[in-house]
């Protein structure tokens, strides 16, 4: 059975062995939070490399967890590490309607997202304004 404890030297390792597993949608929510941490950790510590477990397979899992407070702070790390060109764009292309759905969300993830990450994501062409505009589930309204 796979070990899902995290300890800071073999995270590398355990990441790599889920990215395997066959279960990696199920297995992916129980250590995303983990994940997060380390890739927050990495940015803030310019001195660190991207390590190379950061696969587009992974990233893809990430950009649609359920919990939309993580998937908002998982599409803030991607702006950033697409311009360290540690992901590909195409990845989070493909991917855009999982940020959308946030957009209309009942809480505060909405504001934060609107105000913080979409400008974001526009300004590196991963969403249009035209995206924002003819979704018809988000209201523009405030």
């Amino acid at each position: 059975m796979l070990s899902l404890s995290i300890i800071k030297d073999n995270t590398d390792y355990q990441i790599k062995a889920l990215e395997f597993a066959s279960k990696l949608s199920e297995n992916i929510d129980l250590l995303y939070s983990q994940i997060i941490a380390r890739l927050e950790n990495i940015l803030v510590d310019k001195s660190k490399s991207v390590p190379n477990w950061i696969s587009e397979n992974l990233i893809e899992k990430l950009l649609k967890i359920n919990d939309q407070g993580d998937r908002l702070k998982i599409w803030d790390l991607c702006c950033h590490l697409e311009a360290l060109k540690a992901i590909s764009k195409k990845v989070l292309v493909k991917n855009k309607s999982y940020f959308i759905e946030l957009l209309s969300s009942k809480n505060s993830i909405r504001w934060l997202a609107w105000c913080f990450v979409l400008p974001e994501l526009i300004g590196i062409g991963i969403i249009s304004i035209e995206d924002i505009v003819n979704n018809k589930n988000i209201s523009l309204n405030c």
